[in-house]
């Protein structure tokens, strides 16, 4: 899938964990030609959002933030997304699908 982050447009990948090399996601420097930010294929839930955001910012923050200020900002972010009912469609029972819905429709 290609994504566009800050007018560079991106690769973004699901892969096997061990093409990760033991690092729980992965975002080429901008600069790199084809440049792909990786996910693993193995986490799901809030740990895939939290992930995906870790990946996301350091595509649009590759050299101007410290992991562990990229790491904070994310783990909150993603926990904020998690409690306001974000989630993968892909990953949700029927059942909890109508509820999301249910709740969402309530609010609207």
């Amino acid at each position: 899938m290609k994504i566009n982050i800050l007018g560079r447009i991106w690769n973004f990948k699901r892969v096997r964990p061990s093409d990760l090399k033991g690092y729980e996601g992965h975002c080429d420097h901008p600069d790199t030609p084809n440049r792909t930010i990786k996910i693993p294929n193995n986490v799901c839930g809030k740990n895939r959002l939290i992930v995906t955001l870790h990946e996301l910012r350091h595509s649009e923050m590759f050299e101007l933030a410290s992991e562990e200020y990229v790491d904070k900002v994310t783990k909150d972010l993603g926990e904020a997304l998690w409690k306001l009912g974000l989630r993968y469609p892909e990953e949700l029972t029927k059942k909890e699908l109508e509820k999301l819905l249910k709740g969402f429709n309530n609010e609207v």
